[in-house]
């Protein structure tokens, strides 16, 4: 058997997320199909570093595969794999691994985007992100995302069981002006995160930032005081991204 690791992006707007789900179009599933039938291998174990949801997308999904497949050298697999795939998903990367490697394991961070648009984006960018229509306060934006830097309980901004420990840092968030697209993107940073955890950040910013009457004190209470009932609006998928992965150690041979 030999074990490899895998940097690949895609476009999650026509894939319902990266988990199998019977008789849905995943990103694993698409990824399991060709290789098996370019390859011939009826048995490849393949598992993901971050599940994203339906419709998210990712620059630096790390991924890894576990064949008997031991006569094709990494840059032959990459073209061939490649080449079989949809357009909307691409292969960036294979090296081969050691067993001790493991995507979710060892993690140092993961960084994601979230980008919105303040006017409505050109055709080519709309798809990447929100179009958020209402007027914000910029510097109130800064204010309510910087609340959530640190280690906090997040439950009452993800979707988990309820027996699931939703306590998380953050280690940095910023908001950056991307000026080829006429947007922005709030990049987050940290070791690891909820399910619907930094969709909910970026909606809850937002709204604070756009509501006079949203003040930066109910989003903290909300983090004093988890299980208060408050809802506030979830950023819908299309603005994410997964950008990329660090690890403590990379695992490469």
């Amino acid at each position: 058997m030999k074990i490899y690791k895998l940097i690949i992006t895609y476009d999650g707007t026509d894939y319902f997320g990266w988990q199998f789900q019977p008789e849905k179009i995943t990103i694993q599933q698409v990824l399991l199909d060709t290789f098996k039938g370019l390859f011939k291998q009826d048995h490849l174990y393949l598992v993901g570093a971050s599940r994203t949801d339906a419709g998210v997308h990712a620059y630096g999904q790390v991924v890894r595969i576990k064949t008997k497949l031991t006569d094709i050298c990494p840059e032959k697999m990459i073209r061939t794999w490649n080449n079989a795939l949809p357009p909307a998903i691409v292969i960036r990367s294979i090296c081969e691994v050691n067993e001790a490697f493991h995507p979710q394991h060892d993690v140092l961070k993961k960084v994601y985007e979230y980008t919105f648009f303040t006017q409505r984006p050109d055709p080519f960018h709309q798809r990447f992100g929100w179009f958020y229509r209402y007027p914000l306060d910029g510097q109130k934006l800064v204010n309510v995302l910087s609340l959530f830097v640190g280690t906090h309980n997040f439950k009452a901004f993800c979707k988990e069981e309820s027996d699931k420990d939703t306590v998380r840092r953050i280690d940095t968030i910023s908001v950056v002006n991307c000026s080829k697209t006429g947007g922005y993107k709030i990049v987050i940073e940290g070791p690891s995160f909820l399910r619907y955890m930094i969709r909910r950040i970026v909606g809850a910013a937002l709204h604070s930032a756009s509501k006079p009457h949203v003040t930066a004190q109910v989003v903290k209470d909300m983090l004093l005081y988890p299980h208060i009932i408050k809802v506030l609006p979830i950023a819908p998928a299309k603005g994410l991204c997964l950008k990329e992965i660090e690890y403590k150690e990379h695992g490469d041979k």
